[in-house]
């Protein structure tokens, strides 16, 4: 483990780090790092934890990233991240928590994170970004995210479903966690899901 979170750190985060080839956890939040996060971090194949929150990361998110296979947590909240969330993510089996809130990601969100066995929490308010088919999530937060027509997202997060009868979801025993009232939605279109 390497926890160096709040220590006021600054600078870019050095490719090297790749080649910390047995490192589980890397916690680097509360820094001030910048620049663009290296594509070698995808190399540390025994990484369960990566936590880069709360610095001043910019630039796409590595699509090396979807080589962790035993990647558990990912937080990457609080940056100046853009670009879309590359689909090589969804493909981690292991991965439980993804938390991208506080960035300037854009795109479609890849669907595979909504088809991965229940239990997945995803976070990512406060990017302008759509979101579809996410019947499989735990949780799922868009507060404070800029959705221009919140009706066909839950349509779309329900699996095509009524939003005041959402089968999809209950049927994969997931949670809705909706929390996106200041992007128009009105609380009794949530009725069954929360």
């Amino acid at each position: 483990m390497l926890d160096l979170r709040w220590n006021n750190i600054w600078g870019s985060i050095p490719e090297s780090l790749g080649e910390m080839t047995r490192l589980e956890s890397l916690l680097l939040s509360g820094n001030e790092l910048s620049g663009e996060m290296p594509w070698t971090v995808g190399s540390i194949q025994t990484l369960k934890c990566l936590d880069l929150s709360n610095n001043q990361l910019w630039g796409d998110i590595p699509s090396t990233l979807g080589e962790l296979q035993s990647l558990e947590s990912l937080g990457l909240q609080h940056n100046q991240l853009t670009g879309a969330v590359p689909q090589a993510l969804a493909q981690v089996g292991s991965l439980r928590r993804l938390i991208l809130n506080n960035n300037s990601l854009t795109g479609i969100v890849p669907t595979g994170f909504g088809q991965m066995s229940p239990g997945m929490h995803v976070r990512i308010d406060n990017n302008p970004t759509r979101f579809e088919n996410f019947a499989n999530l735990d949780s799922l937060s868009l507060e404070e995210t800029d959705i221009p027509s919140m009706g066909t997202y839950i349509h779309n997060l329900t699996g095509g479903k009524t939003p005041r009868r959402p089968t999809g979801v209950s049927r994969h025993r997931a949670r809705c966690v909706l929390r996106a009232c200041e992007a128009g939605c009105r609380a009794r279109s949530l009725q069954g899901c929360i």
